[in-house]
């Protein structure tokens, strides 16, 4: 910073912007009070719901006192409006570049989900969720493990709740699938997840749940199961790979409770933990890939699972999209799974097959007619694929269709896009044409409609 140096509170000068973003940026500063390096987080002047997010921040860091959670000092308003929160200068690294960098062997990792899982506990006791852990919010100083951002941190009461804009927020990656389907009564278990997460990253080297896109991430974590973590850590006993994928069952009810029974659980296996292998997490989520397709056959006729893909793209004239989506989901029996507040997941429940098949596909039509400015696409599992890999193909999909609506008149005939195996088996049952590229599709002709 040039010309005069900028104090905060008459105390806290600013000395480096160590990040920024979004409205909140964080200096280094020196506290001319007791000469010691502390952290300033600025926050610019907000509206109601950011105030009150800073402020529950600020009044959670103030009552909170633990080793493994960054402390309070001081926060208040500055003249102009802005808000300004100060804590401990924590000197280390984050634990997303410790992973993209170095790695963690095993008994790391457990130590620093210990770590993590303590800090927790100290928040739970509070009545509070933190709501985001991540390795982004984990910072490694020495020995010491530090648990920092509180922004989003609420009370058990009111944690379910949506923000003023009827979104949820959190890093779909470490949602629990409680948080995923926006429920609104949520638990500590949902902290516990995260941190399942975060100790299966440092276990393994790739996170549990990830794609190229958010619908194909919160799908996988409502439907899927991340790979069996002893294929992935052969090192780690059956014990922490049993504990890590309780952590994270879809059922909060076979969770640890809260942070305190998890750390306890760890520390129970901590001594046969190994060493072993450092394994570095890659920085970018790897790319999406489309999987071949081979000729159906009749075991694949019994056991393909089916899907549609929707996402609405425009505002809604009168009724929701979501009530038109119930009803159509519920006409052709297929359960219904709402990543966020536009793209929906549609399943054949229990119906693999040529039934399922039928049904995805005839309710892909009558959504066409029932939401406008809508973008999907009906796919199906093959068996022996993995989830992850058939929710990635239909998430690549969509989005390829996402794309192909807004270029498209709405008087002009469109397609909806279907894979080969949902084409294989629906047969005559529903009309199937295949483009000059080879690509099925359901032929949809918007002035009939």
């Amino acid at each position: 910073m040039g010309g005069m140096p900028i104090v905060v509170a008459d105390r806290f000068e600013l000395l480096a912007q160590a990040a920024r973003g979004g409205m909140a940026s964080v200096w280094r500063a020196r506290d001319l009070l007791s000469g010691a390096q502390v952290a300033v987080k600025t926050i610019a002047a907000c509206g109601p719901s950011e105030l009150a997010r800073f402020e529950r921040e600020a009044a959670l860091l103030a009552t909170l006192d633990h080793a493994n959670v960054v402390a309070y000092i001081a926060h208040g308003a500055n003249a102009d409006g802005s808000r300004y929160l100060v804590e401990e200068w924590v000197e280390g690294a984050s634990l997303s570049a410790y992973l993209a960098h170095t790695g963690a062997t095993a008994s790391e990792a457990v130590r620093i989900a210990i770590g993590v899982g303590d800090a927790l506990g100290a928040v739970h006791r509070l009545g509070v969720l933190h709501r985001d852990v991540k390795p982004g919010n984990v910072i490694l100083t020495g020995t010491t493990v530090k648990l920092v951002d509180f922004g989003i941190a609420r009370s058990v009461v009111d944690a379910g709740q949506l923000t003023g804009t009827g979104v949820l927020i959190g890093t779909p990656s470490y949602m629990s699938p409680e948080q995923s389907r926006g429920t609104t009564m949520i638990e500590p278990a949902c902290d516990v997840w995260a941190l399942g997460c975060v100790l299966y990253e440092a276990l393994s080297g790739r996170k549990a749940f990830h794609g190229r896109t958010h619908e194909a991430v919160r799908a996988k974590v409502l439907l899927a199961n991340p790979e069996p973590l002893s294929t992935l850590c052969a090192e780690a006993p059956d014990a922490l790979v049993a504990l890590v994928h309780a952590m994270l069952s879809k059922s909060p009810a076979e969770r640890p409770a809260d942070g305190a029974a998890a750390s306890a659980a760890l520390r129970a296996v901590l001594a046969d933990v190994p060493d072993g292998p450092r394994r570095r997490v890659s920085g970018s989520e790897p790319p999406t890939r489309s999987i071949g397709l081979r000729a159906a056959s009749e075991s694949d006729v019994r056991a393909a699972n089916c899907f549609v893909f929707v996402k609405t793209l425009g505002d809604p004239d009168h009724t929701p999209p979501s009530v038109h989506i119930s009803r159509v989901a519920e006409r052709h029996g297929l359960a219904v799974h709402e990543l966020d507040e536009r793209a929906v997941l549609l399943v054949a429940a229990h119906r693999p097959g040529i039934e399922g098949a039928v049904a995805v596909a005839r309710a892909a039509v009558d959504l066409d007619g029932a939401v406008r400015d809508s973008a999907m696409t009906v796919f199906a599992q093959r068996p022996g694929e993995p989830l992850e890999k058939a929710l990635d193909r239909g998430a690549a999909a969509l989005e390829q269709a996402s794309m192909q609506m807004l270029f498209t008149d709405d008087d002009v005939a469109r397609a909806i896009p279907v894979d080969d195996l949902i084409a294989e088996l629906v047969g005559g049952e529903v009309a199937i044409e295949r483009t000059e590229g080879g690509a099925a599709t359901i032929p949809v002709r918007r002035g009939e409609r």
